[in-house]
């Protein structure tokens, strides 16, 4: 799935997630960029509201909201970032 932004309008909300250190197999995706400067944008946002976001696959330029150790935390927090952005998908590594 490949998204491309022109304007993103998208009202996002800071929450209260706790912080985690992008170490683990178990990434949120929240979005794969084709362009690269969209995925830089997205990326920021996501850092701005807390989450230690990166980018994963410079190819296609997928934003990582973080990565997990446990499938069981990463089911966890992929619930909580759905209250934000509905189709985020995990992805093992």
């Amino acid at each position: 799935i490949v998204v491309s932004l022109q304007d993103d309008k998208t009202k996002v909300v800071r929450t209260k997630a706790a912080r985690h250190k992008s170490s683990g197999r178990f990434n949120i995706i929240g979005g794969a960029f084709s362009v690269s400067e969209n995925a830089d944008k997205f990326l920021a946002k996501l850092k701005a509201l807390g989450y230690d976001a990166r980018i994963i696959d410079k190819k296609l330029h997928m934003v990582s909201y973080g990565s997990f150790s446990t499938r069981e935390e990463a089911l966890a927090a992929m619930e909580k970032i759905r209250s934000l952005q509905s189709d985020v998908w995990l992805m093992l590594l």
